[in-house]
């Protein structure tokens, strides 16, 4: 089993290491001799680390059996992505050997956060314009606002991230984030409405925060809000404003993304809708927005219906195309707004701005006559496959990157089979999983089974597992037709292709036992490796069916946690409550945010038990004592094993551990299967309490041994 990554802030005992971390920083190309260690020591780059410890000096460590193995500082100083004296640089680094395994990115969500609590607002960072590393800070939020010369005249990016946050306005919120829209408009918009479309408008932003019926975001840095996003139903933008000063960082984007991500919002709607002012037409259109009719007048307010695409049928192939007059363009989406609205292509130039168009899917189709020759307007290249990949591999970036998932990438040559995964000689520093694409006898079922490369399939364990008398192997055209992928390039990831797919997704539960997984992000030539416990919020995030598989059979033993038991009991609890958060649609939860020093503390507090099978940690539960009543918490069991009697067994486990005369316990109203199993044990309700907007906590108890006074 591989060791536990933790990150930690840095502390004045590892200050001597920024030194090789800083060489380590410095950026080779491919082919060229690594400078001299001394290089560190000229004024403009030793400048990063001179006298670290700095009242305006933060950083985070990466930390491995005891040995740092990567680092991310930030200062406040004149070096090469300075752009004021308020904003810290960012340097940062991970020993070769530790690279591609989502390191970084851990470290930069742990450094973002705590530059978001000492107060910054933003950071910024210099990069050579041919450092691979500049997709890496894009996929973070880092944005170029300058080039410069470095002091051996490389080309460098500046690239500056706000240190904004998104997330649901509360009732303190709200009226700071009307007026926020109220000034936006009023500069912005108001100039194309009549004074009656001013007045219709200043009426319903009075009213909003009494409507019942929105739903509301605000993007945040601190305590002051910069732009929002109100939805009503059935699935309509009803405000989508930003801060004049933060217009064009994206801050839009992010807000629609985050709708974009919120299953309770999208699910069951063909599209989103606007009905978008003169000033923003422009706007929704960079945001994949089309127009489904001509500008109307209602009330004074000018607007333009407009419609996104949430399910689209794809009449034509993404890919490459080349018009008969030599041009290429990528088509790149579809949209479809209703019955009497014809098909239309999003497509962009293969060349140029990069901005998107739309065009109705006739100007694809319709034949023409080109030279006595009957053409095609545009002839899909046959080449457009390398292109088509690329597109597939960005979206699941994309959408690892909204769910807010720590990923690593490693390149390497195509792999088709096992034994290219064996013999590639690419070091991948994750368990690979091998897909099987399965059918059960008369092919009413279909699945794709995910387990460790080394792994035997007991196709007959899993048979007896699904209730199937037997499974064979899917072929190569079905595979296609319900997963939209080809041989060699399938993994669990196909799932944000796979739209409404019938093939249940299974991944054996010993996934579970390691720290990273490696999966093809629907391209054969590249590999992402993940915790495998973020395959459960991809997988609620696509809306596809999935099930954990624990083919091992027997009773588990119960028995006292020990303190080196706790990195594979975090490891665990981190997989079972992966379903609270998709639940509660919430991934901040602390089950899911415990350090392990938070919770080698809370071992010294408790007593905490175990269920081990096979020599595997499949369950825990704890508890303290406090005048006379127990306090349980945590219990949970990993999934693949759960609907076994295991949280039962558990439970009445750690009671037998006490002697009180009342144990309390408490979950969220939402979480049934919970509630259940506390009420089959004995556990009553006593009270309720509102923890935050859309969260009530439900309390249980169970007497024992009569009342407890007080």
């Amino acid at each position: 089993m591989k060791a536990f990554v933790s990150v930690r802030s840095i502390g004045a005992t590892d200050y001597p290491l920024l030194e090789g971390f800083l060489y380590n920083a410095v950026f080779v190309p491919p082919g060229v001799e690594p400078p001299p260690r001394e290089i560190i020591y000229a004024p403009e780059i030793y400048v990063y680390i001179k006298d670290f410890g700095l009242d305006t000096d933060c950083g985070v460590v990466a930390e491995q059996d005891s040995k740092i193995i990567g680092a991310a500082w930030t200062r406040v100083i004149p070096a090469y992505g300075h752009i004021d004296d308020d904003t810290p640089e960012l340097a940062i680094s991970v020993l070769p050997e530790y690279r591609s395994q989502g390191i970084g990115t851990m470290l930069m969500g742990n450094l973002l956060g705590l530059l978001r609590e000492r107060g910054f607002k933003r950071t910024s960072l210099s990069v050579q314009h041919n450092n691979p590393a500049v997709r890496f800070y894009k996929r973070l939020g880092y944005r170029i606002t300058d080039e410069k010369l470095d002091h051996a005249g490389h080309e460098d990016y500046v690239m500056v991230k706000e240190l904004y946050e998104i997330k649901p306005l509360s009732k303190t919120t709200i009226q700071a984030a009307m007026d926020l829209v109220w000034r936006v408009f009023i500069e912005f918009e108001a100039p194309d409405y009549s004074d009656e479309g001013v007045a219709e408008f200043k009426r319903f932003i009075d009213e909003a925060p009494q409507n019942e019926q929105l739903r509301l975001w605000g993007s945040f840095i601190e305590d002051d809000i910069i732009g929002l996003i109100a939805i009503r139903p059935p699935c309509h933008i009803a405000l989508l404003f930003v801060d004049k000063e933060y217009h064009r960082r994206g801050i839009a984007r992010s807000l629609f993304t985050t709708v974009l991500g919120d299953k309770d919002v999208i699910n069951g709607h063909e599209a989103i809708t606007v009905n978008s002012s003169p000033y923003a037409v422009e706007a929704y259109r960079h945001l994949g927005f089309v127009a489904t009719d001509t500008e109307q007048l209602t009330n004074g307010m000018r607007y333009t219906p407009m419609a996104y695409a949430l399910n689209v049928e794809k009449p034509i192939p993404l890919g490459i195309y080349r018009h008969y007059k030599g041009n290429q363009y990528e088509v790149i989406g579809f949209a479809k707004h209703s019955e009497s609205l014809e098909d239309m292509v999003i497509y962009k130039a293969l060349y140029g701005d990069g901005g998107t168009w739309v065009r109705s899917l006739s100007m694809w189709e319709n034949l023409i006559e080109v030279d006595g020759k009957t053409v095609k307007r545009f002839e899909y290249e046959d080449r457009s496959k390398v292109e088509y990949d690329k597109t597939r591999r960005e979206r699941v970036y994309t959408l690892l990157d909204r769910l807010e998932i720590q990923y690593g990438i490693v390149d390497h040559p195509p792999m088709f089979t096992q034994a290219d995964s064996e013999h590639n000689g690419v070091q991948i520093d994750a368990i690979i999983f091998k897909n099987l694409f399965l059918r059960n006898k008369d092919k009413s079922r279909f699945y794709l089974y995910a387990l460790p490369l080394a792994k035997r399939a007991d196709l007959d364990a899993v048979a007896k597992a699904l209730g199937e008398t037997r499974l064979s192997f899917g072929g190569e055209d079905v595979l296609q037709e319900k997963l939209n992928i080809q041989h060699g390039a399938v993994s669990l990831l196909n799932a944000i292709d796979a739209g409404k797919t019938d093939v249940l997704f299974l991944i054996d539960s010993s996934a579970f036992e390691y720290d990273r997984i490696g999966l093809h992000p629907n391209d054969n030539t590249t590999t992402v490796t993940l915790r495998p416990q973020d395959i459960e919020k991809i997988f609620a995030a696509c809306g596809v069916e999935y099930r954990f598989l624990a083919l091992d059979s027997g009773e588990p033993v119960i028995a006292r946690a020990k303190k080196e038991d706790i990195t594979d009991i975090l490891r665990l609890q981190y997989a079972a409550y992966q379903s609270e958060a998709i639940l509660y649609n919430d991934y901040t939860i602390q089950p899911l945010t415990q350090t392990l020093e938070q919770a080698t503390s809370e071992y010294k507090d408790s007593i905490v038990l175990k269920a081990v099978l096979d020599d595997k940690i499949i369950g825990s539960v704890r508890a303290y004592e406090k005048n006379e009543t127990a306090h349980v918490g945590k219990l949970m069991v990993q999934p693949g094993y759960q609907n076994r009697g295991i949280g039962r067994l558990l439970l009445q486990s750690i009671e037998n551990e006490f002697h009180v005369k009342r144990f309390e316990l408490y979950t969220g109203a939402k979480s049934e299967k919970n509630l259940a199993l506390y009420e089959k044990c004995g556990y009553t309700r006593f009270k309720t309490k509102d923890i935050a907007p859309g969260l009530m906590m439900v309390y249980l108890e169970k007497q024992v041994g009569g009342s407890v006074d007080g």
